[in-house]
């Protein structure tokens, strides 16, 4: 049996290949969103659990897997998933951290291989624009303090202040940790999607090992989303909902309104933080987050990097 698990990163096309492209590939079996309850048990044990817990566990989670696995009768599997690349997708506390993208992705490689081979595929976009992107979406849910002032003193290596926001977008650190536990594996650039579909389509179609490339060409006209044609409606609703203080709240907290009132801190992020946050222009930062990434950008091999260069990456 072979695994082909896409894992990331977010903001990079994800929804629209779990859409459009993984489930109408012919010759494979996908297992994507919505997982069953087993198998989103499975991923976020693989993310959240401490060493030690995940040891007492493991093997409830082969046997887990196992049953899941034996729901697909075909010998090639896509997995997706881009939260394996999310430090913030399993995230609920307010003094963040955030999940070890290199600890999932190896227990993750542990579980799979027992029951065949397994190729990881993640995608890559230039980091003003990724960047830009998840700030719009993200910060809305962010916890924690995390401010346009906290991004620059980050970018400029003045302060360690949730820099793994940033620093889970070392790209040349994901391949190379990849390339430890097979050869097998791919990367993928987002703006051959936008740019040059027939290669991106080659590319993937190598990669999954398909006997006849699918017809792509249906897909050629759908559009990728862009932040700019979301619906602000959605997202004022989106940022409300969570402020909106419930008595359930104030009951949990026996009307006690001190530490309700510390509660909150959360509403303030989201009412002045958020909206900042989410309009943030990167482009202004261009030369910061280049040299930022710069020298792990060049931890990829030349073959990479002249695509790195035709996107103006590098």
């Amino acid at each position: 049996m072979k695994f082909f698990v896409h894992i990331g990163y977010p903001k990079t096309a994800s929804t629209y290949l779990q859409k459009n492209i993984f489930p109408n590939i012919e010759d494979a079996s996908y297992i994507g969103k919505p997982f069953s309850v087993s198998f989103t048990e499975i991923i976020n044990n693989i993310s959240q659990l401490a060493d030690s817990e995940f040891e007492l566990k493991k093997n409830d989670l082969i046997k887990s897997l196992e049953k899941d696995i034996k729901n697909y009768n075909c010998n090639k599997i896509i997995i997706s998933q881009e939260g394996f690349l999310y430090s913030l997708a399993y995230h609920t506390k307010e003094k963040p951290k955030g999940h070890d993208i290199y600890v999932t992705i190896k227990r993750l490689h542990h579980l799979l291989s027992i029951f065949g081979e397994v190729k990881f595929l993640f995608i890559i976009r230039k980091h003003t624009d990724l960047l830009e992107s998840l700030f719009f979406e993200a910060s809305d849910r962010f916890r924690f303090d995390y401010n346009e002032n906290d991004l620059i003193c980050n970018l400029k290596n003045n302060s360690k202040k949730n820099i793994f926001l940033l620093e889970n977008l070392f790209f040349g650190k994901v391949y190379n940790f990849l390339k430890q536990l097979s050869n097998e594996n791919k990367v993928m650039l987002f703006e051959d999607l936008e740019k040059n579909k027939a290669k991106f389509f080659s590319e993937l179609s190598n990669f999954l090992e398909l006997k006849k490339n699918p017809n792509y060409s249906k897909f050629n006209q759908t559009r990728l989303n862009s932040r700019l044609e979301k619906k602000k409606v959605s997202y004022l609703l989106t940022t409300l909902r969570p402020l909106l203080p419930s008595l359930k709240s104030l009951w949990y907290h026996k009307f006690n309104l001190r530490k309700y009132n510390e509660k909150l801190s959360l509403v303030k992020m989201k009412l002045f933080q958020a909206p900042k946050m989410r309009n943030i222009q990167m482009k202004k930062y261009e030369k910061l987050v280049y040299e930022f990434y710069k020298s792990d950008l060049n931890n990829f091999p030349m073959e990479i990097k002249k695509q790195l260069y035709e996107y103006k990456y590098l």
